[in-house]
């Protein structure tokens, strides 16, 4: 048990939290390569905002993987999965923003599916609530998406 009254995370916990800080690290990359490759200005600040966005999610996710006694090593089954659609997105896509937006939503997508599934997991009550935040950001930029889509047809 930690000083904090918090028990320590099962392995199974500590591997799918571990697994979520390695989906977040392809989504945050990906972002990052999408703001270099953009051409308007509210794309570019929109796509470093969501790799912010996941950095203070891998943040969240590190501290409370050591908070419950647990060791940080970001890899997974999700993350593999996110590797191979981020690669196979990417291929052949011009790089314009209005393709750009298309893949990073697709991305923030599916991490948006491995986080449900991991709330559907057996968790504790704090886990879920700290899940279900993350969610609920991802969603945030699920709708920013939809809006900077948008504006980019409008000055088409």
């Amino acid at each position: 048990m930690q000083s904090s009254g918090a028990f320590r995370m099962t392995e199974r916990e500590e591997y799918i939290l571990n697994d979520l800080i390695a989906v977040c690290a392809v989504a945050r990359k990906c972002c990052i390569d999408a703001a270099e490759q953009a051409e308007h200005r509210k794309a570019i600040e929109t796509f470093r905002d969501m790799a912010e966005t996941r950095q203070e999610i891998i943040a969240s996710l590190k501290s409370q993987i050591i908070a419950r006694g647990g060791k940080i090593t970001p890899r997974g089954e999700y993350a593999e999965v996110m590797w191979e659609a981020a690669d196979d997105l990417a291929i052949g896509m011009p790089e314009r923003d209005e393709t750009l937006v298309m893949v990073l939503d697709e991305i923030n997508n599916r991490a948006q599916i491995f986080f449900r599934q991991a709330v559907t997991k057996s968790w504790s009550q704090e886990h879920v609530i700290l899940l279900e935040h993350q969610l609920r950001q991802l969603g945030d930029d699920h709708e920013r998406m939809q809006t900077l889509r948008y504006y980019l047809e409008r000055i088409s």
